[in-house]
Formats: structure tokens, C-alpha cells, sequence
């Protein structure tokens, strides 16, 4: 049951990497994927270093294997960090969550040129502000500071 574990969570870290790959990356020869898919149990040297290698947690990657078990791990089903839940979230989901953010971007950038181009069109912001007071009461701000003998 511990070899399967095992093999769940080193193929699940692999992703799409080749043995190869994989070996490489964590530095000990691809070989050791072929005795663990089969089914081998793994030294706990390799769990530490394949673990290290890929940024997982150690004390997981222990527990997976068999060497300790998760009450001694203390473990808890918790993703830690963004790197953890994209590994966890379905493909479905992620393309759920790239789309909302394509939208969202969208949305903004829209609402950024609505904006923009109503300043624009206003000019400054004090050339705003007049034809605002203006626009709403009729009378510009200089009117208004004329009429009560401000001077701008």
C-alpha cells in the first residue's frame, strides 16, 4: 500500500517529466522510477532528496513512502502555498480560474480606457473640475468666485 502511495506522489510531482527528467533533476539515476512504479519501497535518502528536489515538504514525501506514518508526520490534508493547490486543482479548474482572470483584465482595461478618455476629453484637472461645477449648476467656479468676490 506504501509503494503505491509512494508512486502516486512522485508521479503526481513528476507531472509530465520523464523518468529521465526527473532523475536528473533530483540526481540519482531514472531507474529508481522504474523499481518504484513496480512497486519497490524507497530509501529514505531517495524520498528526502527527490523532495528536495522538486520543493516538496520532506516530512510528506516521508510519510508517502512508508518510512514514517502520518501520525508521526502529524500531516493533514492542507495545501501550503499556490505551488501546492495548482498541483491539487483540477485542469478544469484551472482553466475556470485563467478565464475569470482574462475577463477581469479585460473588464479593467475597458474601464481604464472609458476613463482615460473621458479626462482626455476634459483636459486638466482643473479644466475638469470647472466644466464639472458647470455642467452641474450651470455656473462655472469662476462665476462662483466672481459673484462672491474670490479671486482664483
Amino acid at each position: 500500500m506504501a509503494q503505491n502511495r509512494w508512486w502516486d506522489y512522485v508521479s503526481a510531482a513528476m507531472g509530465d517529466m520523464s523518468a529521465l527528467e526527473a532523475g536528473r533533476k533530483a540526481g540519482f539515476d531514472s531507474s529508481a522510477f522504474t523499481r518504484w512504479k513496480k512497486g519497490a519501497s524507497p530509501d529514505a535518502a531517495f524520498v528526502v532528496k527527490f523532495a528536495r528536489a522538486f520543493d516538496l515538504n520532506v516530512v510528506a514525501a516521508l510519510a508517502a513512502a512508508g518510512v514514517i506514518t502520518d501520525d508521526e508526520a502529524g500531516l493533514r490534508e492542507v495545501a501550503v502555498g499556490a505551488r501546492d493547490a495548482v498541483r491539487r486543482a483540477s485542469s478544469d479548474t484551472l482553466l475556470d480560474e485563467v478565464g475569470r482572470r482574462v475577463r477581469v483584465g479585460e473588464a479593467a482595461e475597458q474601464a481604464g480606457r472609458v476613463i482615460e478618455g473621458r479626462f482626455g476629453q476634459m483636459g486638466s484637472g482643473r479644466d475638469f473640475s470647472e466644466q464639472a461645477v458647470a455642467h452641474h449648476s450651470e455656473v462655472s467656479i469662476f462665476d462662483e468666485q466672481n459673484q462672491s468676490g474670490e479671486t482664483p
